[in-house]
């Protein structure tokens, strides 16, 4: 297998009639791999279907969740009555980018814009004169004589002291992209961050005279929570207006019995009629509803969209939105912003692979001194399952198993290493 791969062809295996398996050889590696992601692609929309939409003038109901004693959650049932309203169904179409495959951005296009906001705004410093410093310092691949020169694919990696001027380039950079037709979607570390740069981008814009859409997406469980507690840190009233203004909202779902509205855990895909075992509905306001604007926004019309790592890494847009033509009840936020943007920043992109390390790293017990079964001990009774049954081919049956034993000789001698102290976890190569 090592050796097919290092010439970047598989083998391929295809049951037979006769219940045996046939090798198909010579593959290339990269036919398998497309295969394989479509087979993925197609198994995830399949599970993703569009609920129908909940009909007027019937009864539906959502489980709710109160904050009980001792920070306990307490299970509630709502009942809402669906009121009849014309409300086209239409999903969330979601706007191709024009994917450019290269960009350059002009350092005097960029000063020039940082000069006008600086002309017409009221930040208390110079943008024109930060920018400036922060471009006279660049160097390396991508920093051509008149501009950063950008291709699509790789990543450009921009890396600078902190209090230099990268969040500056980001800002101002998101304006003049923006001006000439792109769309940009920003990731920053936090939910703070977000709102900062969407009133830092938009008060730029109003200086810059330029009819400008910057939405804001988060966590839609978290709007409120997030406006709350804005609110109450407000130094002023003119923040807490606006935070208002950006994230509030209400359900539209009239509530006839049970706990008053929750924010946050509106039934927009989850009602459900009393008595049917399976099948949910989705609430028929969802394409008016205030709470999922920054969603339409972005889906179609928004030219510079700013969101956080956590979000962009492991959230959904959890209503049902088109891409490529194809309705889904729910897709990636990755998916949804990526099928959007023309250009993608990551502001502290060490915090982003930090996160995404974090949140995708999983642990699989390899050895362990115990009774447990392990996985390898359950492939390898698989393997020999088959081998008595007659249906794997007698090269596949070696290399499947010689592969198992390679796996379970390494972690069953450092486990036995660890054991009788040859070997500290804490500094498994010895640096102390």
């Amino acid at each position: 297998m090592e050796t097919r791969l290092r010439r970047g062809i598989m083998p391929r295996y295809e049951l037979r009639e006769d219940g045996y398996l046939r090798i198909v050889g010579g593959v290339p590696a990269e036919d398998i791999l497309a295969a394989a992601l479509a087979e993925l692609e197609a198994a995830g929309r399949g599970r993703r279907r569009v609920p129908d939409a909940a009909r007027g003038g019937q009864q539906y109901v959502a489980a709710v969740y109160l904050n009980g004693p001792d920070g306990r959650q307490e299970f509630r049932r709502n009942s809402y009555w669906i009121p009849d309203a014309d409300v086209p169904q239409d999903p969330l179409r979601v706007v191709p980018a024009s994917a450019p495959e290269s960009l350059t951005l002009s350092y005097s296009a960029l000063l020039d814009t940082a000069k006008r906001i600086d002309d017409a705004g009221d930040h208390g410093f110079s943008l024109h004169g930060q920018l400036g410093f922060f471009l006279d310092g660049l160097r390396g691949p991508g920093t051509g004589a008149s501009g950063l020169e950008m291709d699509a694919g790789p990543l450009n990696l921009l890396v600078a002291p902190t209090g230099t001027g990268k969040s500056i380039l980001t800002r101002v950079a998101a304006s003049e992209l923006a001006q000439r037709g792109n769309v940009v979607v920003v990731l920053v570390p936090d939910v703070e961050s977000t709102l900062s740069l969407v009133c830092d981008i938009r008060a730029d814009a109003a200086a810059l005279g330029v009819d400008m859409s910057v939405v804001s997406l988060m966590s839609p469980r978290r709007l409120i929570e997030v406006a709350r507690r804005r609110s109450d840190e407000a130094p002023d009233d003119e923040r807490a207006r606006w935070t208002w203004s950006e994230l509030g909202y209400s359900c539209l779902l009239p509530i006839e019995e049970g706990p008053d509205w929750q924010p946050g855990q509106e039934p927009c895909t989850d009602l459900a009629v009393s008595g049917e075992e399976e099948g949910r509905y989705r609430c028929p306001f969802i394409p008016v509803c205030e709470k999922w604007r920054p969603w339409r926004l972005a889906a179609e019309t928004a030219q510079v969209i700013v969101t956080n790592h956590a979000y962009f890494q492991k959230g959904s847009v959890p209503i049902p939105t088109a891409i490529d033509g194809y309705p889904q009840g729910r897709v990636s936020v990755q998916e949804f912003l990526l099928k959007r943007a023309d250009v993608v920043v990551i502001d502290e992109i060490d915090a982003f692979q930090a996160s995404a390390i974090r949140e995708s790293g999983r642990t699989l017990t390899l050895a362990r001194r115990g009774e447990d079964e392990l996985l390898l001990e359950q492939l390898n009774k698989q393997r020999q399952q088959q081998v008595r049954a007659g249906t794997v081919p007698r090269e596949l049956e070696l290399e499947f198993q010689r592969v198992i034993k390679r796996l379970d000789y390494l972690p069953e001698r450092y486990l036995s290493a660890v054991v009788n102290g040859l070997i500290d976890p804490s500094d498994p190569v010895g640096r102390a």
